[in-house]
Order: structure tokens, then C-alpha cells, then sequence
């Protein structure tokens, strides 16, 4: 038993060192554009690219109906990788469309309208690209996954952050990124989908609708996490302005890095959760536990950087005036503890195939989001757009601990 125990967490750390590589790079690309827009670019370029990707990332999580995950832990025979396929490239460009509808009713200006779509360009490819990892996160093996996100993370921030350096414009500079990124796809990922499966699209009607009910409940729950934990930020813009975005959005890029840290620990443990959640049920809760004691550690390491060194990593990232930030900083890094671990669970929910479930907690969540940020930010600001986030996380973590307790208590497969 005791090699049965240590050949699954053997398995999701082998997994895990490269999708941890993959995305700690990927995440240095995003910080580091970040860093340009604050460095290099106007007083409102760094707020500018924060709304892009708050406007962005939910409606690609929302259209892209989490169909890696639904790909890796479903096994319905008539429904192949070409299905899956097909649906993505209906959801992937439709994003781009609805992220250019918001921004034209929410009277964004020229520029700003810009920043969003071209954000929205390079989104579109990275969902792409998520959807060609997916046959091999099924198989375990995730080698070539974190070398793609690692040159998407250097090769945008190279493009985005040369062309600045140049004195191109920060429009012109994120089209070129754009422009990078879905090369990386068509170059990288699409060659590593053809190792698993065939690209060819299945444009079968019936089947389609049957994925899209399937992966729908989960779809829709991603998107909703992603507008709720993007609602304060949604009313921060409104009632206070895009300058002030900007200073939430270098307070908050600590969630940034342990959204990464979670994505690369949950993409490398939900296939094997899925599979000891059917078969073996003390195995799957040991597993959960571990791999929680990693996020966990990792979050407790940030929490520490962002005392010890908050202020020093401002002023180097972002410049001298926002070090007065740094107490909200360290606010942050408990948000990101809590965070982490919610999402965790938020992943093993998926595993265990609940996805109905997820999406009732998700829309619960996201009401309470536009009461919370309705609440303290138009008063509070920043405050209070991190009030209503810390608030959101800690009611998550304590649903999804009851829940998934529950759930495994439940008779199922013997322990």
C-alpha cells in the first residue's frame, strides 16, 4: 500500500516539476508586462492592461466551458478529441467578440478599448493552446505544456517590452505580443496536439450539443469565479477611475502569482484525483491532503516575502510611489493563502465530476461579489475592493472544506 501511496504523489510530482517550470515562467512574463506598463508607459497604462485582462479572462473561462478539464476526467466513447476541438474554436474567437462588445458599452475610450482587445487576441490563443495540452494531461505528461507556457511567458513579455523600449506604443506593442503568442500556438501547441490525437474538427451538431451541456455547468462556474473575483476591480474602475485599478492591480498581482502556483499544482493532481476518487477513496483524500500541504507552504512563503520584502518589491517593480502600499500588499498575500487553497478545492470539485455543484457555489459567490464590492469599494476604494476579495475567498474556502467533506463521507468506492 505504502507504494501504491507514494507511486500517486510520485506520479502528480513528476507532472508537477514541469508544469511548476512552465508556469513560474509564464508568470514572470505576466509580471514583467505588468512592469512595463508601469515603468514604460503612462500613468494610466498599467490600469489600462488590468481591465484588459479583468474584461478578458472571465469571458475566455466562461466560453472555453473548461473543456481541458472535462476532456481529462470524462471518458464517453462517442465523443472525441475532435469534438472538443470544435467547440473551442466556436468559444475562442466568440470571447474576442463579446470583449469588444463590453468594451463598447462600457464607453471605454480609443485607447483603452484597444488594450482590451488586443488583450482579448492573446487570450484567444492561449485557449487554444490550453485545449492542445488536454490529451496530454489525460496521459501524465506534461513535459512539452510547461515548455509552452514558458516561451509564451518570455517571448510576450520580450515582444511587449522590446517594442516599449523602442518607443512604439503600448496599443501597438500588445498587438505585436498578440501577434507572438498565436505563433507559439500554431508553431508549438498545435504539434504537441497532433503527438495525442488528430486537430481535425468535428463539427457534428448533436454531439456538440451533448459536450456543451455536458461541460457546461463547469464552463459557466469558471466564468462566474472569474467575474466574481474581478468584481471589485469592475467597480474600483467605475466609481474611482482606471488610475486607481492600476495601484489595485500591483497590490493584487501577489493573487497573480499564487493563481500560477495553484494551476500548476491542480493541472498535475485533478487527472489522479479523478481516478483514486472512483476507485480508492483513502487514497484520493491522502493525496488531496499533500497536495493542499503544498499550496499551503507556497502560500505561506508568499505571505512572508510580502512582509519582509513588500516594500522593496514595489518600488523595484512599479516605482517609488506605490511602496506606500505595501501594508494593503501584505493583505494581499493572506488573501492569496486563503485563495490558493479555495481553488484547490475548486479543482478537486471538478475532479470528482460535480460539476452542477460548482456552478450553484460559483453563482452564489458571484451575488455576493456585487453586494460586497457595491458595499466598500465606492466608499473605501482599494480598501475596499480588498475587503470584498478577502471576504469572497474566505467564504469559498469554508464552502468548498463542507462540501468536499461531505462528498467524500458519502458510500461510494470502499476505503
Amino acid at each position: 500500500m505504502s507504494g501504491t501511496r507514494a507511486g500517486d504523489f510520485g506520479r502528480v510530482a513528476s507532472s508537477l516539476r514541469w508544469t511548476l517550470l512552465g508556469e513560474v515562467l509564464f508568470a514572470a512574463g505576466q509580471f514583467g508586462l505588468m512592469m512595463v506598463m508601469a515603468r514604460l508607459g503612462s500613468d494610466a497604462a498599467l490600469g489600462r492592461y488590468a481591465l484588459g485582462l479583468a474584461i478578458a479572462t472571465p469571458l475566455f473561462v466562461l466560453t472555453s466551458l473548461h473543456l481541458r478539464p472535462t476532456y481529462v476526467v470524462t471518458n464517453e466513447e462517442e465523443l472525441s478529441f475532435g469534438h472538443f476541438w470544435a467547440l473551442r474554436l466556436i468559444g475562442a474567437p466568440a470571447a474576442v467578440v463579446l470583449a469588444a462588445i463590453w468594451a463598447g458599452l462600457a464607453g471605454l475610450d480609443a485607447t483603452t478599448a484597444a488594450v482590451v482587445i488586443w488583450v482579448a487576441l492573446t487570450r484567444m490563443s492561449e485557449m487554444l493552446a490550453d485545449l492542445c495540452h488536454a490529451s496530454a494531461a489525460r496521459d501524465e505528461t506534461l513535459d512539452r505544456v510547461g515548455i509552452s507556457r514558458a516561451l509564451r511567458g518570455m517571448l510576450l513579455l520580450g515582444t511587449v517590452g522590446g517594442a516599449m523600449l523602442a518607443g512604439i506604443s503600448e496599443t501597438t506593442a500588445l498587438a505585436l505580443g498578440a501577434l507572438v503568442a498565436l505563433l507559439v500556438t500554431v508553431t508549438y501547441d498545435f504539434e504537441t496536439a497532433r503527438r495525442h490525437a488528430s486537430l481535425r474538427p468535428k463539427f457534428d451538431r448533436d454531439l456538440l450539443w451533448r459536450l456543451a451541456v455536458l461541460a457546461a455547468p463547469v464552463g459557466l462556474a469558471g466564468g462566474l469565479l472569474g467575474l466574481t473575483t474581478n468584481t471589485p476591480a469592475y467597480v474600483l474602475e467605475h466609481s474611482v477611475g482606471v488610475e486607481s485599478l492600476g495601484d489595485y492591480a500591483a497590490i493584487v498581482s501577489i493573487l497573480f502569482i499564487s493563481g500560477v502556483l495553484n494551476a500548476a499544482v491542480g493541472g498535475a493532481a485533478v487527472p489522479r484525483l479523478a481516478r483514486l476518487f472512483e476507485t480508492d477513496r483513502a487514497a484520493f483524500v491522502r493525496l488531496l491532503v499533500r497536495v493542499a500541504a503544498v499550496v499551503g507552504a507556497c502560500g505561506l512563503v508568499l505571505l512572508l516575502a510580502c512582509v519582509v520584502l513588500g516594500e522593496l518589491y514595489l518600488a523595484i517593480a512599479y516605482g517609488p510611489r506605490f511602496t506606500a502600499l505595501a501594508p494593503n500588499l501584505v493583505y494581499s498575500g493572506v488573501i492569496a493563502f486563503i485563495a490558493g487553497l479555495a481553488n484547490l478545492l475548486s479543482q478537486t470539485l471538478v475532479s470528482m465530476k460535480r460539476f452542477r455543484l460548482q456552478f450553484a457555489i460559483n453563482a452564489a459567490t458571484f451575488a455576493a461579489a456585487i453586494a460586497l464590492a457595491f458595499m466598500f469599494v465606492p466608499e473605501r476604494g482599494v480598501e475596499g475592493a480588498l475587503l470584498a476579495l478577502g471576504l469572497l475567498s474566505v467564504g469559498r474556502l469554508l464552502t468548498y472544506v463542507g462540501i468536499i467533506g461531505t462528498l467524500v463521507r458519502r458510500p461510494g468506492v470502499s476505503t
